[in-house]
């Protein structure tokens, strides 16, 4: 699978223009945006930011969405919820009573 790549860098500013099967995208890896907007959306660089970022010389993985990394998956899964068995069993709160469901 051969690509063809063209870019350019503008004034240390490192917005890529790619030219990826025929099609062109522009990948900003300071804004973390691509033009087919896939980053944007799932957090995760896309194919042309993947590419655009390795041929800077540096790691995609470090352009990953925080809400991605172990740290934060542990976070929210930190606390257990007990299930209940009903209504039955949820707690008094001392408001107005409950309507049966």
């Amino acid at each position: 699978m051969t690509q063809e790549l063209a870019f350019r860098h503008m004034l240390g500013n490192l917005n890529l223009k790619w030219d990826m099967h025929g099609g062109q995208n522009v990948v900003d890896i300071n804004m973390e945006t691509c033009s087919c907007r896939r980053w944007e959306l799932t957090g995760i660089p896309c194919v042309h930011a993947v590419s655009a970022i390795v041929s800077c010389g540096r790691i995609p993985k470090d352009y990953v969405h925080n809400s991605y990394s172990i740290e934060t998956f542990r976070k929210t899964y930190n606390f257990i919820i007990n299930p209940l068995r009903g209504q039955t069993e949820w707690p008094e709160t001392g408001g107005t009573s409950s309507t049966k469901l």
